[in-house]
């Protein structure tokens, strides 16, 4: 009887050490994050970061920011997790673009970039890569087409206002033209 009841405790120590330590810290942000319990999810990956896991536990806490839609900070968590772990790096960069794509589209494309040419088989990198590329050609014609519309509209108020001061001084020109010719008259008079 007694060895079993040691033998219980033991387990009960070990469960709860587990459980402190980096893994079960991992399994139990992956079950809050798997019940969409994203903030739960960060914090106990942070504390696995913190507790013997912390390539994991970045690497994880990405994607809870990337749900969080906290995409610069969730970039940088799968950052810190590639410098820790190499063998992150590809997915770590890869998701980095996924995070980038929604702040800041060239440091996407940089992303996705390196994610493909680590494994130039990364079919996924590649066509986000694409994507990317194309939507900042997009942005960069809609921006060029919105200026050249402003500086059209710009020089459109630039030629009514010139017009309408040609047409005041074609009137004050009239007025004076009137005036000299009466003074004029006057003068022969």
């Amino acid at each position: 009887m007694r060895t079993k009841l040691v033998l219980f405790f033991a387990l009960l120590l070990l469960s709860r050490a587990a459980f402190a330590s980096g893994s079960g810290l991992l399994r139990s942000g992956n079950s809050a994050y798997n019940n969409q319990k994203y903030g739960i999810a960060f914090d106990l990956y942070q504390q696995a970061a913190h507790k013997g896991s912390p390539a994991y536990g970045q690497y994880n806490s990405g994607a809870a920011l990337y749900r969080l839609k906290d995409y610069n900070n969730a970039a940088k968590a799968y950052m810190d997790a590639a410098e820790q772990n190499p063998k992150l790096k590809e997915d770590a960069y890869f998701n980095a673009g996924n995070a980038y794509y929604h702040a800041d589209k060239a440091k996407a494309a940089a992303f996705y970039r390196s994610a493909y040419l680590m494994n130039l088989k990364d079919e996924e990198a590649l066509h986000n890569l694409q994507l990317t590329l194309q939507e900042q050609k997009k942005d960069k014609d809609d921006k060029d087409n919105k200026d050249n519309k402003n500086n059209q509209n710009n020089q459109d108020k630039q030629n009514n206002k010139n017009n309408k001061s040609d047409n005041q001084q074609e009137k004050q020109d009239k007025g004076q033209d009137n005036i000299s010719k009466e003074e004029d008259r006057k003068s022969v008079v």
